[in-house]
């Protein structure tokens, strides 16, 4: 008796094709993250123009992130097994790769940051602390709910595409910002004074740059500068953001829904995605000076963990909107808005303090210790959270099982 085998051609399903995309796109990203790296390079560029290490960086990372795309569309095209990204040593190896990266980076001097190699450094201490704190976050969740690395590559490429739809919007509310607090000051006894000498000083800047800091702090030190800044980066930029960092979740989640636990997980790394593509280009502005570039990496560190905290709780959102529970995305949405907004406006506040100070009075220094205060109690409360929310839930689903 003999059997014969069938040589039918797999079934092309919208799963299959859903994932053939994935692939595509990530395909396309490799290419044109290489594409821009090659740019970097070839670029005629003068000497401190940071262009082309910022060129170089976003092609380097979209590479990075193109190249995760298009390993998980072909794998589950395939509909092979995805191995799971909990690992037991990851985040010492990201952590030792964080430190090399910034000792290295420590060690060249300033001039040499504007050369495209430099990216490689650049990425790597904004990438590297961050995937050392989500290697973490999944030892604390647990093997048995951690993502597979498929999932890993669909939130994280996610959250960072979000830029894409953030970017623009932030541009347009800077705008409509500025038109609207110096339209309204224009108005105001006093307000058209002010107007027309930061449209003055402005206007020198454009043929004479700022010689100092202290100039610089000069602007930032008006009261129509301050509250442009606070109605961007304390209400715009966290509503904009937050809208959008988790929105593949809900594309992934009509396929596929995990529980709480695995709801955060996915949300945080979303934010891992969007805080790294941010860190890249908000980083850059310490390029040239060793301790502004450290200094900045540290700042951006700090960053990252709200990132990856307001879009853990946005994901806890998704999650009870998938059990029917229509509320739990709103509240969440706001919960994080209201996080992120606080987080930015201590810095808003510490930043015009210390300007206001220097330039004003000396009492303009209180603001500035209450922006820093409040700001060392969000630092402190993150870990406790980023931590304590998964282990609470590990051990809630145990009790619910």
């Amino acid at each position: 008796m003999t059997v014969e085998l069938s040589s039918k051609p797999p079934v092309i399903t919208s799963r299959r094709i859903l994932w053939g995309l994935v692939g595509a796109t990530g395909g396309l990203g490799l290419l044109g993250g290489l594409l821009g790296i090659a740019l970097a390079f070839w670029l005629p560029l003068n000497a401190g123009d940071s262009i082309g290490v910022m060129l170089s960086s976003v092609g380097l990372l979209t590479a990075l992130f193109g190249s995760g795309l298009l390993w998980a569309g072909l794998t589950g095209w395939r509909q092979s097994p995805a191995p799971n990204s909990h690992t037991r040593w990851g985040w010492l190896v990201f952590l030792g790769l964080s430190i090399i990266a910034l000792v290295i980076g420590a060690l060249i001097p300033g001039d040499r940051h504007y050369n495209p190699a430099f990216a490689l450094l650049h990425v790597g201490v904004m990438f590297f602390p961050a995937a050392t704190l989500m290697a973490l976050i999944l030892q604390a969740a647990g093997r048995t709910v951690a993502p597979t690395l498929r999932q890993m590559a669909l939130t994280v490429v996610g959250g960072a595409a979000s830029v894409i739809l953030a970017l623009p919007l932030e541009l347009f509310a800077f705008v409509v910002c500025v038109l609207l607090v110096f339209g309204v000051a224009a108005v105001v006894p006093g307000g058209a004074d002010e107007v027309a000498r930061l449209s003055a000083m402005l206007e020198q800047w454009q043929t004479q740059p700022p010689a100092d800091a202290d100039a610089v702090l000069t602007l930032v030190g008006s009261p129509l500068v301050l509250i442009t800044l606070t109605m961007i980066f304390a209400i715009v930029a966290p509503l904009i953001e937050e809208f959008g960092k988790t929105l593949v979740l809900g594309l992934m989640g009509i396929w596929q829904r995990p529980g709480l636990l695995g709801a955060f997980l996915w949300g945080a790394m979303c934010g891992l995605g969007f805080a790294v593509l941010e860190n890249i280009t908000n980083g850059a502005m310490g390029l040239g000076e060793v301790a502004g570039w450290l200094s900045g990496t540290g700042a951006r560190m700090l960053a990252t963990g709200m990132h990856i905290l307001t879009s853990g709780l946005l994901g806890l959102g998704w999650a009870g909107l998938w059990q029917r529970r229509w509320w739990a995305l709103p509240l969440a949405y706001c919960v994080a808005v209201f996080y992120h907004g606080l987080w930015n406006l201590n810095i808003v506040l510490a930043v015009s303090g210390a300007a206001l100070g220097l330039t004003t009075s000396s009492a303009a220094y209180v603001l500035m210790l209450i922006g820093v205060g409040f700001e060392i109690v969000l630092i402190l409360a993150m870990p406790l959270l980023l931590f304590g929310i998964p282990i609470w839930l590990r051990r809630y689903t145990k009790q619910e099982i």
